[in-house]
């Protein structure tokens, strides 16, 4: 059962000499030998920690990230949970301890993706809430503007028709309804221009089969 387990399992005394080590175990530890210390495969500062918990708690304990140690000093993170094998009028001093470990470095690596993907998913929801508050402001600027040019258009030709007018005077007002008529579609361009940004970040969706993914 040990042998076929896909967590690892040590077995080691209370001075941290490995006794056994299932199959799992060695490959995720890269060894071939059973007779090591704990020593081999964890840093040192790691160890020493570990082993004065160790006998100053007669409790198991666990580590949710911990680095662990290649026989090639490659390291790698993993769980480990510690546990004293307990056996009736035993000496917890004179105990053997049992470790569980898994490598979790493809957990931790997901965990970043999708946290890189939620802040991309963040971002995109921003930029696309902006688009659609620009669409909104601009089509709310561009209705009346579209009065004003037009209005002015029919006030530019009703002054050129004018005949009662002064010619000074209405050469100013046909000079005034043409600035109205030139910033009103410089204005409408930038609202053009907005609404061009605005389309470009709203999300594309389409369908997808689930199944598929």
């Amino acid at each position: 059962i040990l042998e076929s387990s896909q967590t690892g399992i040590i077995q080691m005394d209370h001075l941290g000499k490995i006794s056994y080590i299932n199959r799992a175990g060695k490959i995720s530890l890269q060894s071939n030998s059973d007779e090591c210390h704990i020593e081999d495969f964890l840093p040192t500062n790691d160890c020493q920690i570990i082993l004065e918990k160790l006998n100053a708690h007669n409790k198991s304990f666990s580590f949710e990230s911990l680095l662990l140690k290649k026989s090639n000093g490659e390291l790698f993170p993993a769980s480990l949970q510690i546990s004293p094998v307990i056996e009736p009028e035993s000496n917890f001093a004179n105990q053997d301890l049992v470790l569980l470990f898994q490598d979790i470095t493809e957990r931790l690596e997901l965990e970043k993706k999708l946290k890189e993907q939620q802040v991309i998913n963040i971002e995109t929801e921003k930029m696309a809430a902006l688009g659609r508050l620009l669409a909104g402001i601009a089509h709310e600027i561009k209705n009346p503007l579209n009065f004003i040019l037009n209005f002015s258009e029919l006030l530019k030709d009703k002054i050129k028709e004018e005949s009662q007018v002064e010619q000074g005077v209405k050469s100013e007002l046909l000079h005034l309804s043409q600035l109205i008529i030139e910033y009103g579609v410089r204005t409408n361009e930038i609202i053009n221009n907005m609404l061009f940004h605005a389309s470009n970040n709203q999300e594309d969706k389409e369908k997808v089969e689930l199944n598929n993914l």
